[in-house]
């Protein structure tokens, strides 16, 4: 008599210490595809935008034939295997159920959305998806010279609301220090001085706006008990803003980055990161969107960077 075997249930293995709720990268750096070519489950969830490759991905008996560039997503518990699968290239975002713990809603829509076909992304978007590195976006105070109306920064947030302090990872704190200065004294790294505007989209400065800012430390490490790294200011007069920091360090799925948080008085918050041109995990990293590049220039003695925030309202 055949007996079938148990299905395998594949687990989300991050390296100490960092045990972060998720994982990011591409088939290559997750896992190999061969391992996923028998029906199995998993304990998280997985997003997965494919950009090249043939075959079928199988989805609780359902089969879709990948046809790039798309994007399909995986609920926690669902049986599937990727089928025939030859030249399979793409990015894979993984989420442990506890990420979701405090977004019941964000949840229950994953789940409605693993339900469903994979997407299949229009070319513009597939290009914006698959950038590696790209130029930094012209700065906004360029557009506000010619009179334009300027277009809002995106928002890129990565679940960073206030987290329990025994759990490690890149999350916000309230009540950070004001302060332009986020040198910690006898910390290696490499210098690193941002500067910009803050305009609303009618192109008029956007005084007393706050910015927060919060980062990675050289080693790629988060000050999650005290507030190294991390200290909010408000613009000046004419919107302008200054932070002297570190270069942050880079961390297992994300490419280098700064969290930064704005509001300007009487307006909604703005959660968004700032980017680095040039750096290799930019093509691997799903959150990177190529609009929030800074422009960045070596001066000898480190780095200087430029970016001008845009804040969704008219003054």
């Amino acid at each position: 008599m055949r007996t079938s075997s148990p299905l395998e249930l594949h687990r989300l293995e991050v390296p100490a210490p960092r045990h972060l709720p998720f994982a990011i990268g591409t088939f290559d750096t997750i896992g190999p595809l061969s391992r996923a070519a028998f029906p199995h489950r998993h304990t998280f969830h997985e997003i997965v935008h494919v950009t090249s490759g043939t075959g079928d991905h199988v989805i609780d008996l359902h089969r879709w034939p990948i046809t790039p560039p798309n994007l399909g997503i995986l609920a926690a518990g669902q049986v599937h295997h990727w089928d025939r699968a030859h030249n399979v290239q793409g990015r894979v975002l993984l989420l442990e159920d506890s990420f979701l713990l405090d977004h019941p809603q964000d949840r229950a829509l994953l789940r409605r959305l693993a339900t469903r076909r994979p997407w299949h992304i229009p070319a513009p978007a597939a290009a914006l998806l698959s950038t590696t590195a790209g130029a930094a976006p012209a700065l906004a105070r360029d557009a506000a010279e010619q009179g334009r109306t300027l277009a809002p920064t995106p928002q890129c947030d990565d679940g960073d609301d206030p987290t329990p302090p025994q759990m490690e990872g890149p999350y916000f704190k309230p009540n950070s220090p004001q302060r332009t200065d986020l040198v910690v004294p006898g910390h290696p790294g490499v210098a690193l001085a941002v500067s910009g505007y803050v305009f609303s989209r009618n192109c008029r400065p956007v005084p007393n706006a706050l910015v927060d800012f919060w980062q990675a430390d050289n080693a790629g490490g988060y000050d999650n008990v005290g507030y190294d790294y991390r200290g909010h200011q408000f613009t000046n007069a004419e919107g302008a803003f200054h932070l002297t920091t570190i270069v942050p360090g880079l961390y297992p799925g994300r490419t280098r980055h700064l969290h930064v948080k704005l509001q300007a008085p009487n307006q909604p918050v703005l959660t968004t990161q700032l980017y680095f041109p040039g750096e290799p995990r930019n093509g691997t990293d799903m959150l990177f969107d190529p609009r929030l590049l800074m422009n960045v220039t070596n001066d000898g003695s480190g780095q200087l960077a430029e970016f001008d925030f845009v804040l969704d309202f008219t003054a």
